[in-house]
């Protein structure tokens, strides 16, 4: 993924007690704007890793194999939602 132009590459906040895991970020180029942010990546109740990702991710984020991009694992199994089936209401309108 490429972004131009960011004042602010993410804000990643979990909840505090029972945070976010498992969060992985892979090749990802991220260009500034002229006038970022002081604090570029703000992340808080948050633990999983990146690689290949610029500028350099918050400390919860660290890079999984420093010089070498590797890709993120998504689950294979489903999970419950994956069954979830979205039920479509219909509605005619008379016009007049």
């Amino acid at each position: 993924m490429v972004a131009e132009n960011v004042t602010m590459p993410a804000q990643l906040a979990g909840i505090a007690g029972d945070q976010f895991t498992g969060i992985c970020i892979s090749n990802v180029t991220i260009t500034l704007s002229k006038k970022p942010k002081k604090v570029l990546w703000n992340c808080t109740d948050v633990s999983g890793y990146t690689s290949g990702v610029t500028p350099e991710p918050c400390q919860l984020l660290p890079e999984k194999q420093p010089g070498t991009v590797v890709p993120c694992n998504f689950p294979e199994s489903s999970i419950p939602i994956d069954e979830v089936k979205l039920q479509r209401c219909y509605s005619r309108r008379r016009l007049m």
